[in-house]
C-alpha cells in the first residue's frame, strides 16, 4: 500500500519561454535536458530533469510535489499525464522557472531513482479565455487576465522505482 511520505505545494509558480521544470540540484549544470517543443510537446525529460510545456508564461501555475512510499493513485481525470524515470543523485529538487530564474531546495527526497507520474490540467481552456482578454480594455483586461492565475495545474507524484526496473 503507498503511503504519502511528504508535499509541497506553489500556487503561484512562474513560467518563462512557455515552460517550467523540476530538476536535481545536479542538474542545473547538466546538459542532458532537452526542452519541449511548443505546440507539439508538452514534456522534455533528461537524466535528473523535466521540462513542462505551459500554455501560458506568467500566469501563475498551481505546481504540487508529492513523495509517495510507492506508485500512487492516479490523478482524478487529468488532461495529459506521463509517468517517466529520473534519477536524483542529491535529492535536493529545484523549481527551475527558465529565464525567470530557479528556486534551489524547492523539495528534498532521499537520493535516487524515481519514477515520477506528472499530470496536468487547465491547459485547453486557459488559452481560449487568454486570447479573450485581448478584445478587453485597461483594467477589465488586467482583472480577466488576473482571473487566470492558477488555472493552469500540475501535480508531480513521485515513487522509488524499483530496482528490477531501472
Amino acid at each position: 500500500m503507498s503511503e504519502l511520505v511528504d508535499s509541497t505545494a506553489d500556487p503561484n509558480g512562474a513560467a518563462d519561454h512557455q515552460m517550467f521544470g523540476i530538476c536535481d540540484r545536479q542538474a542545473l549544470t547538466d546538459a542532458d535536458l532537452r526542452a519541449p517543443v511548443p505546440g507539439t510537446e508538452w514534456l522534455g525529460v533528461g537524466r535528473s530533469a523535466v521540462l513542462v510545456g505551459v500554455v501560458m508564461d506568467f500566469l501563475g501555475l498551481d505546481v504540487r510535489l508529492e513523495h509517495w512510499t510507492a506508485e500512487p493513485p492516479a490523478a482524478q481525470d487529468p488532461e495529459v499525464t506521463t509517468t517517466i524515470e529520473l534519477h536524483f543523485p542529491t535529492g535536493s529538487l529545484t523549481y527551475d522557472a527558465v529565464a525567470a530564474g530557479p528556486r534551489p531546495d524547492f523539495f528534498a527526497v532521499p537520493p535516487g531513482t524515481y519514477k515520477v507520474r506528472v499530470s496536468g490540467w487547465g491547459r485547453a481552456g486557459i488559452r481560449e479565455r487568454w486570447l479573450e482578454t485581448h478584445d478587453l480594455d485597461g483594467d477589465e483586461a488586467e482583472q480577466a487576465t488576473e482571473d487566470l492565475r492558477g488555472q493552469e495545474r500540475y501535480l508531480f507524484q513521485l515513487w522509488p522505482s524499483p530496482p528490477s526496473e531501472r
